[in-house]
């Protein structure tokens, strides 16, 4: 039983790193933006990071997967879409280099886009989040246990 009614997000070993760490070129990036969001539409720049929402911590997954929205946790999850051109470069916060990759589901504090930014495009809700406050690295939703 979850008593603090958030998500389960294994952390990684210390001696964890990315098997694929090599740099998107600019047209894999566009590609991969317009498969996600069916357009090009934004890009972030500066230490920012686009995600798109998939689940609320709060939501509720039914057994046939549709998703009740609901609950006050301070957490939410996001697929990484595209981050700017200085995210996850400072060596003092990233000593190993960039923890994340574009595709991961990663776990983030629910309030920090407040500051950035939050908007629906497309039908997707897009967030825009500084790079650390990228708190997890899901390995899937369906590993995600919401209360």
């Amino acid at each position: 039983m979850n008593l603090n009614k958030t998500p389960y997000v294994q952390p990684l070993p210390d001696h964890y790193t990315r098997v694929n760490e090599r740099e998107w070129t600019p047209q894999e990036v566009t590609d991969f933006i317009v498969k996600e969001l069916g357009s090009d539409i934004m890009r972030p720049v500066g230490l920012k990071v686009m995600l798109k929402r998939e689940l609320s911590s709060g939501d509720k997954k039914t057994l046939g997967g549709i998703i009740i929205p609901g609950g006050s946790s301070d957490l939410d999850v996001g697929k990484i879409i595209d981050f700017g051109e200085s995210a996850f470069k400072n060596k003092d916060r990233f000593e190993m280099g960039c923890p994340v990759n574009r595709g991961d589901l990663v776990r983030y504090a629910k309030y920090q886009y407040v500051s950035v930014g939050k908007f629906e495009c497309l039908g997707f809700e897009i967030v825009m989040v500084y790079d650390d406050k990228i708190e997890g690295i899901a390995s899937s939703l369906d590993a995600l246990k919401s209360v």
